[in-house]
């Protein structure tokens, strides 16, 4: 079975996003099954699971000292001229 022009072009829109097949469907007012249907007669492979993104990342510090503003929930505000990054980093533990 031929897939129309239309479909095909649905389907590459969807690809190019970073949205789910169920996000993709609901953004553009599309039935999720139609779709999902379309995309199993595409043959097209199913996009990889999003990545977390929470997790913390290593930065390369380049500076000895750098300026501070911690604020707290209750509105108190903390202000440090120079703070090396080793205590910065005790910070953040």
């Amino acid at each position: 079975m031929q897939i129309p022009e239309d479909k095909k072009q649905m389907l590459a829109d969807w690809l190019s996003t970073c949205l789910s097949k169920k996000a993709y469907c609901k953004q553009h007012n599309i039935r999720y099954h139609y779709f999902d249907y379309w995309h199993r007669r595409s043959k097209l492979p199913e996009k990889p699971k999003a990545q977390d993104t929470s997790v913390f990342k290593e930065i390369i510090v380049k500076q000895d000292s750098y300026p501070v503003e911690i604020l707290f929930p209750n509105g108190v505000k903390v202000n440090l001229e120079k703070a090396s990054a080793e205590f910065i980093r005790q910070l953040v533990r």
